[in-house]
């Protein structure tokens, strides 16, 4: 049975109140989980479920099971959850093969997200559907990684062969091989860490794990959990709901969480606002137990108008005019003062030689000269006054 392909939805970021009950129907180990999914089910049709829904739906299978709970629909989700076990079969077989390949070459590597996830934390391949995954690997070993993937006949999304990336502008190359299967490859921990240079205390703490009969490394406990949690605190398509699943998992078979590291971790990658909402999230919606010290520490951090700004546009439709639709002028010039500001400051952090804010532009429009950068900047302009204009629009419209 393969999974539901992706339908028309609205997309967002946290899970509406359908979705809510879904998730304590699918997770909770109390008579709560019973109400929930009697309530979900109501004037629902079950066939005809959004993506983000879907995914969870070897989660529920198992959790009704486990509650002696009798429905048609529990046959659909029986075959749901063994295709996802007999699909992660195959895609952590071809993990295993790149692992090895890599560590034949000496390159040290760590796995992210669902590899990692399933094989610590859910220990059962039919609970959390996987569509590639993540590999990553320090920067200074990108060169050789690179040059093994063509070897090995792993492509770029547009069927090409890669070449090494700009690690100031990037973080994951996205590659397939012949039979479709898809490694995210990752030099960055996520795209918001672009100004780091390394991630040495990250390699330092982190775990062993072993996929099939590979050994690798994955993020510790702690980690990991940051890691999911400002994940999922983005806008998509499909909502990420999945992300409270994975750290309902952590935190049920690893109690023991550096709560001042966490802090730590969302202050230094700035994302403190990212990680407030989805641990409030979890304490408030799922009733997960969450120290008030590590709360208040949290809420006392200080936060930049530019990360408040940056943080109201990722979890905000990410299609320009839905998005520009919904700012005012004001916030339409500070966003593209954060994005300048946010590549300056990753710019000058990966280039030793203190390249000034000029180079910086001349580098970030691909131009070779003033005259250039002058008639780059004049487009922008006008391309800023233009959304400046349809967000005026918009609002006299409504």
């Amino acid at each position: 049975m393969a999974l539901k392909q992706e339908r028309k939805i609205e997309g967002g970021c946290y899970p509406i109140p359908a979705q809510q009950l879904l998730l304590k129907a699918a997770l909770l180990k109390d008579d709560r989980a019973i109400a929930a999914w009697k309530q979900w089910q109501l004037n629902r049709d079950l066939e005809d479920l959004d993506l983000g829904s879907y995914r969870l739906l070897p989660l529920l299978y198992q959790n009704l099971t486990l509650h002696d709970i009798k429905h048609p629909f529990l046959a659909k989700m029986k075959g749901v959850y063994r295709y996802t076990w007999s699909q992660n079969q195959v895609l952590l077989a071809q993990l295993s093969i790149v692992l090895d390949t890599f560590s034949q070459a000496g390159i040290k590597t760590m796995i992210l997200k669902g590899a990692a996830l399933v094989n610590l934390y859910y220990k059962n391949y039919g609970l959390r559907p996987m569509s590639d995954f993540d590999v990553f690997v320090r920067k200074s070993d990108l060169p050789e990684v690179i040059k093994i993937l063509n070897q090995q006949n792993w492509f770029l999304e547009d069927g090409t062969l890669a070449v090494l990336p700009d690690v100031s502008t990037a973080h994951a190359y996205m590659f397939k091989n012949k039979s479709g299967q898809q490694l995210d490859l990752h030099w960055h921990l996520m795209y918001e860490s672009l100004r780091y240079q390394d991630y040495e205390d990250i390699w330092e703490k982190s775990i062993p794990i072993q996929v099939q009969n590979s050994n690798t490394l994955a993020l510790n406990p702690t980690d990991q959990l940051f890691h999911v949690c400002v994940h999922g605190a983005v806008w998509n398509i499909v909502p990420p709901i999945r992300w409270v699943a994975d750290a309902m998992t952590i935190l049920e078979t690893q109690p023991e969480i550096d709560w001042e590291r966490l802090g730590h971790l969302s202050q230094h990658y700035r994302l403190v606002l990212p990680l407030q909402d989805t641990i409030l999230f979890l304490r408030n919606m799922m009733d997960v137990s969450i120290p008030q010290l590590f709360l208040d520490n949290l809420k006392s951090l200080p936060i930049s108008l530019s990360t408040k700004v940056e943080y109201a546009k990722r979890i905000s439709p990410n299609s320009k005019d839905n998005y520009f639709l919904t700012q005012s002028p004001l916030n339409i010039l500070k966003i593209y003062f954060v994005n300048i500001n946010r590549d300056y400051q990753n710019h000058v952090k990966q280039n030793a030689d203190g390249a000034d804010f000029l180079k910086f532009l001349l580098s970030r429009w691909q131009v070779e000269n003033l005259w250039e950068l002058t008639f780059h900047t004049s487009f922008k302009a006008v391309r800023i006054l233009r959304r400046i204009l349809y967000s005026l629009w918009a609002r006299v419209d409504r």
